[in-house]
């Protein structure tokens, strides 16, 4: 059991080298406003003593995709956890398939204490987030999604920021996550 529970919480989803870099499978095409907001986001949680979460997505070591031999599978630059932030690997979509992960996270909400504010960027809000939120939902834990510093993956015709703003919609008509912005949490 946890001795004091955090008050702000930020989960970083898959933050990684696959996911900014061209020619790679999971590329997302103007990726650079929600990479700069999640900078923003992390620096600001740095700055004010935030319990800081990096969730790292492995496929293993013979995947084409987040292979965890590569340097794709890397997060990217200035987000690599430093001191004692925590850092988690998951083998499938949701934050919850690390057991690490889960197990913090029950502990977080069996408190007798308040829970914490726990805010969710990264990627890729059509598979990780959306998966993250509804097991998180099931389970009855709240977190709110940072809907400026996440990004979905373009499907077929549907552009990356085009299909973020339907699962913003499939979010919010589902009531998985309040949605706040990254200006939201700072001048909080």
């Amino acid at each position: 059991m946890l001795a004091t529970l955090p008050k702000n919480i930020l989960v970083l989803i898959d933050i990684q080298k696959e996911y900014v870099t061209p020619g790679r499978p999971f590329y997302l095409s103007g990726f650079e406003p929600s990479l700069e907001n999640s900078r923003q986001l992390l620096a600001f949680a740095r700055k004010n003593n935030w319990e800081i979460i990096h969730i790292q997505h492995s496929n293993g070591e013979t995947a084409e995709r987040f292979n965890s031999k590569t340097e794709y599978f890397d997060f990217v630059d200035d987000f690599k956890p430093i001191n004692s932030e925590k850092h988690f690997v998951k083998m499938d979509f949701s934050c919850y398939s690390s057991p690490e992960f889960n197990t913090y996270m029950s502990e977080l909400f069996t408190s007798k204490e308040a829970a914490p504010n726990i805010y969710l960027i990264g990627y890729n809000t059509v598979m990780c987030c959306l998966s993250t939120l509804e097991e998180a939902r099931r389970k009855k834990h709240k977190m709110h999604l940072v809907k400026d510093a996440t990004l979905a993956k373009a499907i077929g015709n549907v552009t990356e920021k085009d299909m973020h703003q339907i699962m913003l919609g499939v979010y919010a008509a589902k009531g998985l996550a309040p949605l706040v912005t990254t200006e939201e949490i700072i001048r909080q």
